[in-house]
């Protein structure tokens, strides 16, 4: 979900660039015409640019802001709670004396307990 937000991000700025010639090229058949002089061009290209420049700012920081509210209420785990939890299962380990998981050899009987989904509902394997 974030990768596409991402790319959504991304492509707007390639849009942006995009923009840029094409106003770049209609202020330049304005000013072949002769209807603006090429101060006035290079003026209405910055405000143009300013305030497109702006409006991209806003709308990401609106993403940003929508996509933190979205995960807020999503049960999903974020990678830094996820480090953080693995650390402090790496330190509880340590002072345990436990061996880390990857260490330890599967027994036949936990590949045969039962899984139990959250409120001990069964799940099948």
């Amino acid at each position: 979900m974030l990768e596409s937000l991402k790319n959504a991000l991304l492509a707007s700025l390639g849009m942006l660039a995009i923009t840029q010639e094409k106003l770049q090229a209609g202020i330049d058949d304005l000013i072949e015409r002769g209807e603006l002089t090429r101060e006035q061009g290079k003026k209405l290209l910055g405000e143009l640019l300013a305030k497109g420049q702006a409006e991209s700012q806003a709308l990401s920081g609106k993403i940003s802001g929508e996509m933190s509210r979205v995960m807020e209420k999503t049960p999903f785990v974020t990678r830094r709670e996820y480090r953080r939890l693995q650390e402090r299962v790496r330190a509880l380990e340590e002072r345990l004396g436990a061996v880390a998981p990857d260490e330890v050899e599967p027994s036949s009987s936990a590949s045969e307990a039962p899984l139990e989904a959250p409120g001990g509902a069964a799940l099948e394997r």
